[in-house]
């Protein structure tokens, strides 16, 4: 090749690069190997999810099936990231109404991303016939009818409508049960168990669902489902006082997840590991501020998670240093005096840390008044 046809090439080879850069938007996660970068995801079926490589190129296609989830590029701006980061300062009816806007973009991910994590924020934030009402804008009606995404979408309508204690719900998992006889199957009866298990805990609290639960069969790459129902689940154990099933079921999604990089999420991380230090805190302090600490060298969680884990690891610490300084022979033994200054040096700091947040919930105040008893 001769020197003057260099610059040509070059110049061709920079804007083929920069269409190429341009193009590499959306992110689609399949269920093995690594993620595909694509100019533009058109859509999401039921079947096939169609998106293009770059802007010139022709449409390809990936089975739904094999698709765990589709991060867009528009998520990083606008309303969209306006409402995450309601969602990471706690502030979950303000992330409702940022979602509710982002849903009235044009495409049609907007759409249906808008409505289901406005959706989810409603129910975080208390408010299940809203959130109910958010969800059935995919999970019923003709629009969104052949959506990758549907399925889930009515199991959490149903599940935000039985939260609501709403009989509506009822029809959600009829029409689950008989979706699952048809060509879906399996997913649809795992959905429609789910709400039943919802359904006899808004009947009655103290209701025993570990059988109905089993029939949940929720799989840990059906990620969205999954992971609500299960944190679900192990609030409830905790609330009817089943520690042991609730850390089952921790134990459980931990393990999934570390299994799976391609299923695991920063911030889902952040809030098992939670779950985890506070059920270990009763019966296993230690173990349990070894995983609250973890918390802190994490990249993700809410404010609201950060406090959390700060001030309870800051609490056992300090029940620790106290029950070893309790001791008859400590005060004799350099060793523990010091180990104890340390104890209680942590402990202060975490406390404080705790205390200093940004967050609202009760541990900001409790760890404020703890850190003020001690030197």
């Amino acid at each position: 090749m001769t020197p003057r046809f260099l610059p040509l090439l070059t110049l061709a080879l920079m804007a083929f690069a920069a269409d190429d850069d341009e193009g590499l938007r959306d992110r689609i996660y399949p269920r093995s190997g690594p993620p595909i970068a694509a100019y533009e995801v058109v859509s999401e079926g039921a079947d096939e999810v169609t998106f293009k490589v770059t802007s010139q190129s022709a449409a390809s296609k990936r089975k739904s099936r094999d698709v765990v989830r589709i991060a867009y590029a528009g998520m990083d701006e606008g309303a969209f990231k306006t409402g995450f980061d309601h969602l990471t300062a706690g502030r979950n009816a303000d992330a409702a109404t940022a979602f509710t806007s982002g849903a009235e973009g044009g495409k049609e991910w907007h759409r249906v991303y808008g409505a289901l994590l406005a959706g989810d924020a409603l129910e975080r934030a208390g408010k299940f016939s809203e959130a109910a009402a958010s969800f059935a804008i995919v999970g019923e009606g003709p629009t969104f009818e052949a959506h990758r995404l549907r399925l889930d979408a009515a199991y959490r309508q149903g599940f935000a409508l039985a939260l609501a204690k709403n009989p509506a719900a009822d029809k959600v998992v009829a029409t689950l049960t008989d979706l699952s006889k048809g060509r879906i199957g399996l997913p649809a009866e795992a959905r429609a168990n789910a709400i039943r298990c919802a359904l006899a805990i808004a009947k009655d609290p103290a209701a025993k669902i570990e059988e109905l639960a089993r029939k949940a069969t929720l799989r840990a790459d059906e990620t969205e489902s999954w992971f609500h129902f299960n944190r679900w689940l192990t609030a409830t154990f905790r609330a009817q006082g089943k520690a042991r099933e609730a850390a089952r079921t921790v134990e459980g999604m931990l393990s999934a997840l570390e299994k799976d990089p391609a299923l695991a999420d920063a911030g889902r991380m952040v809030e098992l590991r939670l779950l985890k230090g506070t059920l270990q805190a009763e019966n296993d302090p230690q173990s349990a501020i070894l995983e609250l600490l973890k918390i802190d060298l994490m990249p993700a969680g809410t404010v609201d998670q950060q406090c959390e884990a700060r001030f309870l690891a800051g609490k056992l610490l300090l029940a620790e240093a106290k029950a070893l300084e309790a001791q008859p022979d400590t005060a004799k033994d350099e060793k523990k005096v010091a180990f104890v200054a340390e104890q209680r040096a942590t402990a202060k700091h975490l406390l404080m840390a705790a205390a200093a947040s940004s967050s609202s919930k009760p541990a900001k105040d409790e760890a404020a008044k703890l850190a003020a008893t001690l030197p």
